[in-house]
């Protein structure tokens, strides 16, 4: 398990969607941290950092520092159209 997002950076020819593969979770502050009350990684599921579901001193450090990788919202929907923004 690795505690950082691949970069966004990345190229996909035409016709490839770059959110693959992503996984999209329920955050554990509700927004308080993360910006949202559901979370999309641009990551396999057994990949997503711990440390943005650690204990609130962990967690507040983590969003801070790598938070602007990772699409967040309200709903899944939002977050997908969060982290599809930050690949545009």
């Amino acid at each position: 398990m690795t505690d950082l997002p691949r970069p966004l950076n990345r190229v996909f020819p035409e016709g490839i969607d770059p959110l693959y593969p992503v996984t999209i979770v329920k955050t554990r502050y509700s927004g308080s941290y993360e910006g949202g009350t559901f979370a999309a990684f641009l990551t396999e599921p057994w990949d997503v950092p711990q440390d943005a579901f650690a204990d609130d001193r962990v967690a507040y450090g983590w969003w801070k520092e790598h938070g602007g990788m990772i699409g967040v919202g309200d709903t899944p929907d939002e977050a997908l159209a969060s982290l599809r923004s930050k690949l545009t």
